[in-house]
């Protein structure tokens, strides 16, 4: 993880920034593998009072394009604060988020409002990890809204004996059907990066972009035990350490 951390002040950030911008990564996206694998969008605003809530379905997912951690999952329009949900985006909106936790790439990302199709409620996000353009690493996260557990596989679907950050989920967890799908997608858009995590969902056997990640978990995600930790980091080509 030191590498990451390093990297976040240093780094090049010129294209970074605009495949961390979750409105112009979708061109990107569009181009490598096809603007099937984008979720729905309904709407983007630069501003709040821009959002016409009138007009969108009873649900809906709300999010800023340059940030991480501002989603709101609607579930039930009706039951909305707009008052409050207001005054969250406003304060998001003014944010920048690259000095939250020295995220540099964030910088530079116009702020703007996101809104999205709602894809269901139990939805796992699988997260490719991937150096020199090659994934070695694939992770699951279940319930990050409620009760956060992540198990981390090999490419052969073996659970692997390090934790990152978070304790295993209980239950058994079957191999999507198109992981090799998602394997290809994920080298494809990974490739040309020394490092970088792919995110995908996989929704009603279905799959979606999420975005692309050059710091996951900002840098000081505890990988445990710690020999691993340095096992994963031996798989970066890095000279400046």
């Amino acid at each position: 993880m030191k590498k990451l951390v390093y990297l976040k002040f240093i780094g090049d950030n010129s294209c970074k920034t605009s495949l961390t911008d979750k409105v112009l990564v979708r061109d990107w996206v569009k181009k490598k593998i096809g603007d099937k694998y984008l979720v729905p969008i309904l709407g983007i605003y630069n501003k709040f009072d821009d959002i016409n809530f009138q007009e969108l379905p009873s649900k809906f997912v709300i999010k800023c394009n340059h940030d991480s951690g501002s989603t709101v999952i609607c579930e039930d329009k009706s039951k909305l604060d707009l008052k409050q949900l207001k005054q969250k985006y406003e304060f998001w909106l003014k944010r920048n988020y690259a000095y939250t936790g020295y995220e540099m790439n964030y910088k530079n990302i116009i702020p703007q409002i996101i809104i999205e199709k709602y894809m269901g409620k139990a939805i796992r996000d699988y997260k490719f990890l991937c150096f020199d353009g090659k994934i070695y690493y694939c992770w699951i996260d279940f319930d990050r809204f409620e009760n956060h557990k992540r198990n981390v596989y090999d490419l052969d679907w073996n659970l692997q004996p390090f934790k990152i950050e978070y304790e295993n989920y209980d239950g058994q967890v079957k191999c999507p059907e198109k992981f090799e799908e998602m394997k290809e997608i994920v080298e494809k858009l990974s490739k040309g990066f020394d490092h970088v995590r792919v995110d995908l969902y996989y929704i009603n056997e279905e799959i979606y972009f999420g975005e692309m990640t050059f710091a996951s978990g900002n840098g000081f995600d505890i990988i445990s035990p710690e020999e691993w930790d340095y096992k994963i980091g031996d798989l970066w080509n890095f000279d400046y350490i």
